[in-house]
């Protein structure tokens, strides 16, 4: 969680690819071993690899937040908006923190369309605390 809150600040790409290399590496549950192969293959641009190995990682934990979210970048990554939006929308359900949606914005940039038709407003959607 530390690592993502500090990625989502700083987005350097290369530093979180090394970071999460190091988990696969490490002996992980596989269901994290898939999360972190198909976040590195996100950043690297392999966006149907990212597909599949988080595909692989629903089908293990389907329940899990985490897969969700980033299944979602993957497809606002490829152009697949509705099912993007979707996806992190079963993430927030399934209890994603809403600080954590920060990579949103990432798309301001990339992907204009689907930041302003769908990002902002997923991230408007979320209540802030007063």
């Amino acid at each position: 969680m530390n690592i993502w809150i500090d990625k989502c600040l700083q987005r350097d790409d290369a530093e979180v690819i090394k970071q999460l290399e190091t988990l696969v590496a490490a002996d992980q549950p596989q269901y994290i071993a898939l999360i972190c192969q198909g976040v590195v293959s996100w950043f690297s641009g392999s966006f149907d690899q990212a597909l599949s190995k988080l595909e692989q990682a629903i089908t293990l934990e389907p329940e899990r937040w985490d897969v969700h979210f980033w299944k979602g970048m993957a497809y606002a990554s490829v152009e697949q908006d509705e099912e993007a939006a979707k996806e992190v929308k079963q993430a927030l359900t399934l209890g994603l923190p809403p600080v954590l949606l920060a990579p949103l914005s990432w798309f301001a940039q990339t992907r204009q369309e689907f930041y302003e038709k769908y990002a902002l407003l997923l991230l408007n959607s979320v209540p802030t605390e007063r």
